[in-house]
């Protein structure tokens, strides 16, 4: 692991960040639009699908507890008049729901204009697997999300092709500093991607380098699709939700004082998915909170674009391809 001091300072600053500059009254008008918000219950997810849906999107989440999901929609209608929100199940660590989840979606909606790779788990107990077997957090924060896309990538580059919306069309890959504060060197262990013996977080920060280096090389393995879909990943910040219940006692006494509500996290998944400054050219991208173009840890930003993350993505597309 290599940080530098411009590392140290965007840390920093990630505990007082700028005020937020791109709000809900600078969203462009989402009528017609078409998203999914994995997730998208509680937390994060939740801020963002309101907020989307106020915007005029038909929003899905894709979620694995259908009560939660049920109690998310009806929280939803009660915050936001006529809001279009519908919910898939799915359960990002059993690779086995999603291509029945995706099937599901398109058998309803022949567009899709936005993903939020939003669903992740961080820090369980030590040892827990996904239900074919990977670290948990390997399985739902990455391979999940990964067979989900793959699955959902032609319907976004047609509906890129039937309507012009280029630029507008965007996958967002949810990460975090967690990438930078954690991660091992290069960001993923190659040798041993699967290690159940390492450090939670350890393991959390690969995830999440998993992601950042997937935003990166879909683009660069899908280079017709990635001509006109946005592909970047977004720190959304230090955050007060429920993804903090595996932490110890004492960290989850000590967050209320230095997390953020979930509010704010929806707002810097929002300027990666919404901002107008923000298109192809910033292609595996990183935003921070809250919304603003940020630094990627310099040896995971070049695992992100050299053999190590072609590597990894091929990890992933052999570990997924059964399944799709």
């Amino acid at each position: 692991m290599g940080l530098g001091l411009s590392d140290y300072t965007q840390l920093f600053r990630n505990f007082c960040p700028p005020k937020p500059s791109f709000l809900p009254e600078d969203y462009p008008s989402l009528a017609g639009k078409v998203v999914i918000v994995t997730g998208g219950n509680s937390g994060v997810g939740f801020e963002a699908v309101k907020l989307l849906g106020a915007a005029g999107a038909k929003v899905y989440i894709f979620s694995r507890n259908e009560a939660n999901m049920l109690q998310a929609i009806e929280d939803a209608k009660k915050a936001v008049k006529n809001i279009d929100v519908h919910f898939v199940k799915v359960d990002l660590s059993d690779l086995t729901t999603i291509k029945p989840a995706a099937e599901a979606f398109l058998a309803r909606e022949s567009r899709l204009d936005l993903v939020i790779h939003n669903a992740g788990v961080m820090s369980p107990p030590k040892g827990s697997t996904s239900a074919q077997g990977y670290e948990l957090q390997l399985g739902t924060n990455v391979i999940g999300p990964f067979a989900l896309q793959k699955l959902l990538t032609p319907v976004m580059y047609e509906t890129v092709e039937k309507f012009s919306t280029a630029n507008e069309s965007r996958i967002v890959w949810v990460t975090s500093s967690g990438h930078a504060l954690f991660s091992p060197k290069h960001g993923v262990n190659l040798d041993n991607l699967n290690d159940l013996t390492a450090g939670e977080m350890t393991n959390y920060g690969q995830s999440k380098a998993g992601m950042v280096i997937t935003a990166a090389q879909w683009a660069k393995q899908n280079p017709k699709e990635a001509s006109k879909i946005v592909t970047i990943s977004v720190d959304p910040g230090n955050l007060e939700t429920n993804l903090l219940r595996h932490l110890s006692l004492f960290a989850r006494k000590l967050s209320p004082y230095i997390l953020f509500p979930a509010i704010n996290g929806a707002y810097s998944e929002l300027f990666a998915a919404l901002s107008p400054t923000i298109t192809t050219a910033n292609n595996g991208g990183y935003i921070i909170p809250w919304g603003r173009v940020g630094r990627i840890r310099g040896d995971v930003a070049e695992s992100a674009n050299n053999e190590i993350g072609e590597k990894f993505y091929k990890y992933l597309e052999d570990e997924t391809a059964k399944y799709l």
